[in-house]
Formats: structure tokens, C-alpha cells, sequence
């Protein structure tokens, strides 16, 4: 909490409402345990041979108001369910960062009468990154990255360094002749 001119203001319920202006129509924003949390409500539906899958995409978000720190966490909850029978019923969990969007894309009769894509429904969570991120930006908040994303940061960075090393000591013996 803190105090201006006499209001004590709740510094995450400030930040939850700043995201929530700007929400597009199929993102909706809920409360969580330590902040709030932003995501698609309605679930990614998608069909295969023999089964459906229903994926919902969520982002957590964790406020910590005395330090005006919050950390991002994807949420993603999928299930199967078999078409043939209708038995095979399994569902997943996942907490983490996740990387890329997943959409579907519904065919069907168009008005003119050809057939053609009727509507397409994508979960990004790069979307909801950015409405979290650009809120608490202008609210002066400071964003502290989840475990998964610093290891794969580290990750990245080393492999990156291993394959110049590597390149650098294959550039060296070619120029010696040891190669070959």
C-alpha cells in the first residue's frame, strides 16, 4: 500500500484494473492467490481424427506491492477427449514460460456459396505478456522473470558461446591445415 494525499490505493488491484482497460474482446482478467491473472477464457478447441483437444491459456501474474515487483507464469491447462467411444478422457497441466501461439481456423460455407475460413481463434501469449508488461511499465512496476525463463536464458547464451568457440577453434586448424 501506499499513501497519496491521503488514499491509501491497493497498488495490485491498480495495476489488475490498468490491464483491464485494455483488453481485447476474448482476453478476460480473474483474481489469483498473489495478484491476478489474464488469459483466454475460452478454451482452443481443436480437432484430429478420433480425438478433441481443449487448451485454455492463462498468465499469472504475481505482485509483490511492497517491492512493485511482478513475475509472469503461463498457465496451460489441456485435455483430450476421444470422439470414437467417447471414453480416453486425459488432461495436462503445464506452469511456465510458453513460446509461439496456437490457433485454430474454422472452414465452412461462405454467403456466396464457396467454401472458405469462417473464423479463426488464436491464443498468444505474447499478447498477454504485453498488456501485463505495458501497464505495470507505466505504472512503475518492475518485472522479475520465472526460473524457467532465466535457465533458458543461461541456456542459450552458453550453447551460443560453445558453437563460436567451436567455430573459432575449426576456423584455426583450417588455417593450420590440420584439417582434412
Amino acid at each position: 500500500m501506499r499513501t497519496g494525499s491521503g488514499d491509501d490505493v491497493d497498488l495490485v488491484a491498480e495495476l489488475r484494473d490498468e490491464v483491464a482497460r485494455h483488453l481485447p474482446d476474448d482476453v478476460a482478467v480473474r483474481p489469483a492467490p498473489d495478484g491476478f491473472a489474464v488469459g483466454y477464457p475460452e478454451p482452443l478447441v481443436m480437432r484430429r481424427a478420433g480425438t478433441r483437444s481443449a487448451t485454455c491459456l492463462w498468465a499469472d501474474v504475481a505482485c509483490d506491492a511492497a517491492t512493485m515487483t511482478y513475475m509472469i507464469t503461463d498457465v496451460v491447462t489441456a485435455g483430450d477427449i476421444s470422439v470414437v467411444g467417447g471414453l480416453g478422457v486425459s488432461t495436462s497441466l503445464f506452469r511456465g514460460r510458453v513460446v509461439g501461439d496456437r490457433s485454430v481456423r474454422e472452414y465452412g460455407p461462405l454467403p456466396d456459396g464457396t467454401r472458405g475460413p469462417l473464423r479463426e481463434q488464436v491464443h498468444s501469449p505474447r499478447v498477454l505478456h504485453a498488456l501485463v508488461r505495458e501497464a505495470a511499465t507505466a505504472l512503475g512496476w518492475q518485472e522479475r522473470q520465472p526460473t524457467s525463463a532465466v535457465v533458458g536464458k543461461v541456456v542459450g547464451i552458453g550453447t551460443a558461446a560453445l558453437v563460436v568457440v567451436a567455430g573459432l577453434v575449426v576456423g584455426v586448424l583450417a588455417l593450420a591445415g590440420r584439417l582434412g
